[in-house]
């Protein structure tokens, strides 16, 4: 008679009292959304295990050698820089139990991998996605510069390129003149400032001294934040001039080692932030911008110097052509003199002198 043989501990997982139950827990768990769902799904199976304990997180900093009895690690969260463990009040466990639970602890550890590996796989997609908006933005900026288009018509192409790179409803470009100390806004957009600056006028610097304008223009770097945490940043010398934002991001332009302009961007919804990635891009993007606009003041610059050559070589045309025909009448005015001089030497009777001058 043969006897029925020992059954391995991989054979005893499927004795749990409700195998239907245990199975769709193990299917919730391969889809569980983030860490926080497979702790909750744990919890559910250690219950359906009839396993006594608490989850919790430790940090990997932890050594492992110097857990207080009782706690065990079952996962490790890539993404977390953590170890999901079990604290149990009673430190013995049946052979059973742990097979059980180096059984869940694989499980959730495969899933935890998953999730490290999707978001890794979300952050590269976002990345290429992000870098290829950048590229397509940075040709466009480029463009802009060459563009036989007005300064208005490059300003707002400028204002829909990088309103295609961030939230930018409310967007200024202002110019800073230092021999002039003064400031001009060549483009102004706010939906809630119902007094913009007119882009024509230069405004003196002291005219808005401690204002966002002034605070980059005089620090020569970037300001991100609420309205209390740009008055921080600003040492408390920050003056407002037009309704108040919930957020804001402003970059400085920069010629060399120079600041010459800035760019603003601001947010009055409040759930409307800008984060670092922002204003790592901002900046990224405004040497761009700035080049672009050094390379259209410089085709304005030529364009007149050309328009003022060319008139000048039209004046100088003009005065020439004068000249020769001055010249030229004064040589006709000069024969005309020799040939009655002649005539009045040689003609034999008056009417004939008359008749050949005439």
């Amino acid at each position: 008679m043969m006897s029925t043989p020992t059954p391995r501990p991989s054979q005893l997982l499927p004795a749990a009292r409700d195998l239907a139950t245990l199975q769709g827990a193990v299917e919730r768990l391969f889809q569980a959304p983030d860490a926080s769902g497979v702790v909750e799904i744990c919890e559910v199976l250690l219950g359906r295990l009839e396993i006594q304990g608490r989850l919790r997180w430790r940090s990997t900093d932890e050594q492992p050698g110097r857990l207080p009895r009782g706690q065990l690690d079952l996962a490790t969260d890539p993404q977390g820089g953590r170890v999901l463990t079990l604290e149990r009040a009673d430190q013995s466990l049946a052979d059973q139990a742990q097979d059980q639970l180096a059984w869940l602890g694989r499980i959730a550890d495969t899933r935890l991998q998953q999730l490290a590996e999707t978001s890794r796989l979300y952050e590269a997609i976002s990345r290429l996605a992000l870098a290829e908006r950048l590229q397509r933005a940075l040709y466009a900026i480029a463009e802009q510069a060459s563009a036989e288009r007005n300064m208005p018509d490059m300003m707002r192409a400028l204002h829909g390129i990088i309103s295609s790179l961030m939230y930018a409803e409310n967007f200024y470009i202002a110019l800073y003149d230092k021999s002039a100390e003064s400031v001009r806004f060549p483009y102004f957009v706010d939906i809630l400032d119902a007094e913009p600056p007119s882009p024509d006028k230069a405004i003196p610097l002291q005219d808005i001294l401690h204002s966002i304008t002034w605070n980059l223009l005089h620090k020569g770097r970037s300001l991100m934040g609420s309205m209390a945490e740009l008055q921080q940043q600003c040492g408390q010398h920050l003056r407002l001039i037009g309704p108040s934002c919930e957020h804001l991001l402003g970059v400085p332009l920069r010629r060399a080692e120079r600041t010459v302009g800035v760019i603003v961007v601001q947010s009055y919804r409040a759930d409307m932030f800008y984060s670092q990635q922002d204003l790592e891009l901002l900046n990224y993007v405004a040497q761009h911008v700035q080049t672009a606009l050094e390379r259209r003041e410089a085709h304005i610059e030529l364009a007149r110097r050309v328009t003022d050559r060319t008139a000048a070589l039209r004046e100088a045309n003009r005065i020439l052509r004068q000249q020769v025909l001055q010249r030229q009448r004064g040589e006709r005015l000069q024969a005309a003199l020799f040939r009655i001089a002649e005539l009045a030497n040689s003609a034999d009777h008056p009417e004939k002198f008359y008749a050949t001058m005439h």
